[in-house]
Protein backbone atom coordinates (compact mmCIF):
# COMPACT_ATOMS: atom_id res chain seq x y z
CA UNK A 1 0.00 0.00 0.00
CA UNK A 2 2.50 2.41 0.98
CA UNK A 3 4.73 1.52 -2.35
CA UNK A 4 1.44 2.46 -4.26
CA UNK A 5 1.10 5.54 -2.70
CA UNK A 6 4.61 6.42 -3.73
CA UNK A 7 4.46 5.48 -7.20
CA UNK A 8 1.18 7.66 -7.61
CA UNK A 9 3.04 10.62 -6.05
CA UNK A 10 5.60 10.32 -8.65
CA UNK A 11 2.91 10.12 -11.35
CA UNK A 12 1.33 12.65 -10.26
CA UNK A 13 4.56 14.67 -9.72
CA UNK A 14 5.16 13.70 -13.14
CA UNK A 15 2.51 12.52 -15.29
CA UNK A 16 5.05 11.54 -18.32
CA UNK A 17 7.11 9.40 -16.05
CA UNK A 18 6.85 5.84 -17.36
CA UNK A 19 8.32 4.26 -14.42
CA UNK A 20 6.20 5.30 -11.93
CA UNK A 21 3.24 3.71 -14.28
CA UNK A 22 4.91 0.86 -14.34
CA UNK A 23 5.64 0.66 -10.26
CA UNK A 24 1.54 1.26 -9.91
CA UNK A 25 1.43 -1.68 -11.76
CA UNK A 26 3.42 -3.91 -10.45
CA UNK A 27 1.94 -3.34 -6.81
CA UNK A 28 -1.83 -4.47 -8.31
CA UNK A 29 0.73 -7.76 -9.61
CA UNK A 30 1.52 -8.38 -6.30
CA UNK A 31 -1.74 -7.47 -4.62
CA UNK A 32 -3.09 -10.54 -6.79
CA UNK A 33 0.11 -12.59 -6.18
CA UNK A 34 -0.71 -12.71 -2.82
CA UNK A 35 -4.58 -11.92 -2.93
CA UNK A 36 -4.92 -9.09 -1.21
CA UNK A 37 -6.91 -7.40 -3.19
CA UNK A 38 -10.13 -6.68 -1.85
CA UNK A 39 -11.71 -6.57 -5.72
CA UNK A 40 -9.40 -8.76 -7.80
CA UNK A 41 -11.53 -7.79 -10.69
CA UNK A 42 -10.64 -4.57 -10.43
CA UNK A 43 -6.57 -4.88 -9.76
CA UNK A 44 -6.48 -6.52 -12.76
CA UNK A 45 -8.25 -3.89 -14.96
CA UNK A 46 -6.10 -1.44 -12.99
CA UNK A 47 -2.69 -3.05 -13.78
CA UNK A 48 -3.67 -3.75 -17.38
CA UNK A 49 -4.25 0.41 -17.27
CA UNK A 50 -1.07 1.19 -15.90
CA UNK A 51 1.06 -1.25 -17.73
CA UNK A 52 -0.20 0.51 -21.07
CA UNK A 53 0.11 3.48 -19.87
CA UNK A 54 3.81 2.73 -19.33
CA UNK A 55 4.38 1.58 -22.77
CA UNK A 56 2.33 4.10 -24.11
CA UNK A 57 4.84 6.92 -22.50
CA UNK A 58 7.82 4.88 -23.43
CA UNK A 59 8.03 1.95 -25.12
CA UNK A 60 11.68 1.73 -24.48
CA UNK A 61 11.36 1.21 -20.58
CA UNK A 62 12.17 -2.69 -20.01
CA UNK A 63 10.07 -2.45 -16.92
CA UNK A 64 7.26 -1.14 -18.54
CA UNK A 65 7.22 -3.92 -21.00
CA UNK A 66 7.80 -6.28 -18.17
CA UNK A 67 4.36 -5.32 -16.59
CA UNK A 68 2.67 -5.35 -19.92
CA UNK A 69 3.79 -9.13 -20.66
CA UNK A 70 2.12 -9.43 -17.20
CA UNK A 71 -1.00 -7.56 -18.07
CA UNK A 72 -1.25 -9.36 -21.37
CA UNK A 73 -1.03 -12.94 -18.96
CA UNK A 74 -3.94 -11.54 -17.30
CA UNK A 75 -5.72 -10.51 -19.98
CA UNK A 76 -5.64 -14.11 -21.94
CA UNK A 77 -2.85 -13.30 -24.58
CA UNK A 78 0.08 -15.48 -24.13
CA UNK A 79 1.60 -14.79 -27.14
CA UNK A 80 1.29 -11.07 -26.47
CA UNK A 81 2.46 -11.59 -22.93
CA UNK A 82 5.49 -13.60 -24.30
CA UNK A 83 6.41 -11.04 -26.86
CA UNK A 84 6.60 -7.97 -24.04
CA UNK A 85 8.64 -9.82 -21.92
CA UNK A 86 11.23 -11.12 -24.80
CA UNK A 87 11.06 -7.19 -25.88
CA UNK A 88 12.27 -6.16 -22.07
CA UNK A 89 15.01 -8.52 -22.49
CA UNK A 90 15.79 -7.93 -25.95
CA UNK A 91 16.04 -3.39 -24.50
CA UNK A 92 17.99 -4.81 -21.21
CA UNK A 93 19.88 -8.47 -22.11
CA UNK A 94 20.80 -8.11 -18.31
CA UNK A 95 17.52 -7.54 -16.71
CA UNK A 96 17.36 -10.71 -14.99
CA UNK A 97 13.89 -10.35 -13.58
CA UNK A 98 12.35 -10.06 -17.10
CA UNK A 99 14.34 -13.15 -17.65
CA UNK A 100 12.88 -15.29 -14.52
CA UNK A 101 9.34 -14.03 -15.29
CA UNK A 102 9.52 -15.20 -18.64
CA UNK A 103 10.85 -18.28 -17.29
CA UNK A 104 8.18 -18.86 -14.77
CA UNK A 105 5.28 -18.10 -17.19
CA UNK A 106 6.65 -20.76 -19.70
CA UNK A 107 6.30 -23.09 -17.07
CA UNK A 108 3.05 -22.35 -16.46
CA UNK A 109 2.43 -22.52 -20.08
CA UNK A 110 3.70 -26.09 -20.31
CA UNK A 111 7.37 -25.37 -21.51
CA UNK A 112 9.75 -26.04 -19.00
CA UNK A 113 13.00 -27.14 -21.14
CA UNK A 114 12.43 -23.56 -22.17
CA UNK A 115 11.50 -22.20 -18.90
CA UNK A 116 14.46 -23.38 -17.23
CA UNK A 117 16.78 -21.79 -19.65
CA UNK A 118 15.82 -18.46 -19.26
CA UNK A 119 15.66 -19.12 -15.02
CA UNK A 120 19.12 -20.02 -15.00
CA UNK A 121 20.11 -17.24 -17.18
CA UNK A 122 18.32 -14.94 -14.74
CA UNK A 123 20.36 -16.59 -11.91
CA UNK A 124 23.83 -16.52 -13.79
CA UNK A 125 23.32 -12.73 -14.67
CA UNK A 126 22.37 -11.64 -10.75
CA UNK A 127 23.09 -14.78 -8.40
CA UNK A 128 23.03 -12.34 -5.37
CA UNK A 129 19.78 -11.00 -6.41
CA UNK A 130 17.88 -9.65 -3.90
CA UNK A 131 14.35 -11.64 -5.31
CA UNK A 132 16.80 -14.96 -6.08
CA UNK A 133 13.99 -16.87 -4.05
CA UNK A 134 11.82 -15.78 -6.66
CA UNK A 135 14.35 -17.62 -9.62
CA UNK A 136 14.28 -20.77 -7.45
CA UNK A 137 10.62 -20.55 -7.18
CA UNK A 138 10.20 -20.55 -10.73
CA UNK A 139 12.81 -23.42 -11.40
CA UNK A 140 10.42 -25.60 -9.13
CA UNK A 141 7.37 -24.62 -10.84
CA UNK A 142 9.24 -25.55 -14.30
CA UNK A 143 10.36 -29.22 -12.70
CA UNK A 144 6.38 -29.57 -11.49
CA UNK A 145 5.55 -28.48 -15.25
CA UNK A 146 7.45 -31.39 -16.57
CA UNK A 147 5.96 -33.50 -13.86
CA UNK A 148 9.68 -33.71 -12.23
CA UNK A 149 8.23 -33.81 -8.80
CA UNK A 150 11.44 -34.29 -6.62
CA UNK A 151 13.34 -31.72 -8.27
CA UNK A 152 10.34 -29.14 -7.79
CA UNK A 153 10.13 -30.51 -3.95
CA UNK A 154 14.14 -29.68 -3.82
CA UNK A 155 14.29 -26.21 -5.95
CA UNK A 156 10.77 -24.79 -3.81
CA UNK A 157 12.89 -25.86 -0.54
CA UNK A 158 15.67 -24.03 -1.96
CA UNK A 159 13.46 -20.90 -2.30
CA UNK A 160 12.52 -21.03 0.94
CA UNK A 161 15.64 -21.34 2.89
CA UNK A 162 15.92 -18.09 1.20
CA UNK A 163 13.18 -16.41 2.39
CA UNK A 164 10.80 -18.88 4.52
CA UNK A 165 7.85 -16.44 4.40
CA UNK A 166 7.10 -17.09 0.48
CA UNK A 167 3.83 -18.60 0.32
CA UNK A 168 3.63 -19.67 -3.32
CA UNK A 169 7.26 -21.78 -2.65
CA UNK A 170 4.98 -23.77 0.21
CA UNK A 171 1.98 -23.74 -2.45
CA UNK A 172 4.29 -25.44 -4.78
CA UNK A 173 6.24 -27.64 -2.42
CA UNK A 174 2.79 -28.95 -0.99
CA UNK A 175 1.55 -30.03 -4.63
CA UNK A 176 4.77 -31.34 -5.37
CA UNK A 177 5.05 -33.66 -2.25
CA UNK A 178 0.98 -34.23 -2.93
CA UNK A 179 2.05 -36.01 -6.50
CA UNK A 180 4.80 -38.17 -4.75
CA UNK A 181 1.86 -39.49 -2.17
CA UNK A 182 3.37 -37.43 0.46
CA UNK A 183 0.46 -36.43 1.55
CA UNK A 184 0.62 -36.21 5.70
CA UNK A 185 3.58 -33.89 4.69
CA UNK A 186 2.22 -32.13 1.94
CA UNK A 187 -0.30 -30.92 4.19
CA UNK A 188 1.65 -29.94 6.85
CA UNK A 189 3.14 -27.26 4.19
CA UNK A 190 -0.42 -26.30 3.83
CA UNK A 191 -1.16 -25.57 7.16
CA UNK A 192 2.47 -23.85 7.25
CA UNK A 193 0.97 -21.66 4.33
CA UNK A 194 -2.51 -20.63 5.76
CA UNK A 195 -0.66 -19.54 9.11
CA UNK A 196 1.33 -17.25 6.82
CA UNK A 197 -1.26 -16.27 4.31
CA UNK A 198 -5.04 -17.25 6.45
CA UNK A 199 -6.79 -15.49 3.29
CA UNK A 200 -5.76 -18.11 1.04
CA UNK A 201 -7.82 -19.81 -0.97
CA UNK A 202 -7.64 -22.34 -4.33
CA UNK A 203 -10.21 -19.56 -5.96
CA UNK A 204 -7.72 -16.85 -5.53
CA UNK A 205 -4.90 -18.95 -6.56
CA UNK A 206 -6.78 -20.16 -9.69
CA UNK A 207 -7.40 -16.85 -10.95
CA UNK A 208 -3.75 -16.14 -10.33
CA UNK A 209 -3.10 -18.60 -12.55
CA UNK A 210 -5.74 -17.91 -15.42
CA UNK A 211 -3.47 -17.63 -17.81
CA UNK A 212 -1.56 -20.83 -17.49
CA UNK A 213 -1.94 -23.74 -19.40
CA UNK A 214 -5.54 -25.54 -18.14
CA UNK A 215 -3.42 -29.54 -17.59
CA UNK A 216 -1.11 -27.58 -15.68
CA UNK A 217 -3.46 -25.36 -13.58
CA UNK A 218 -5.58 -27.86 -13.14
CA UNK A 219 -3.04 -30.28 -11.86
CA UNK A 220 -1.40 -27.90 -9.37
CA UNK A 221 -4.85 -26.54 -7.74
CA UNK A 222 -6.13 -30.31 -7.59
CA UNK A 223 -2.60 -31.43 -5.79
CA UNK A 224 -3.40 -28.63 -3.48
CA UNK A 225 -7.21 -29.64 -2.86
CA UNK A 226 -5.21 -33.28 -1.80
CA UNK A 227 -3.02 -31.27 0.70
CA UNK A 228 -6.25 -29.52 2.18
CA UNK A 229 -5.99 -26.07 1.14
CA UNK A 230 -9.16 -24.56 1.12
CA UNK A 231 -11.53 -23.87 -1.88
Amino acid sequence: AKAGSLFRQAAEVDPDYAIAAAGIASVHYFDLMNQWADSPARAIEELKEAARRSVALDSTEPVGQLVLGCACVFDGKPDEAEAALERAIQLNPSFATAHSFLGLWLARWARPEEAIEKIEKAIRLSPKDPTIHFFYYGLAVAHFSAERYEEAVAWSRKSLQVRGDYYLALATLAASLAHLGRIDKAKVVGEELLQLNPEFTLAGLGRFLSGADPEFRNRYLDALRKAGLPE
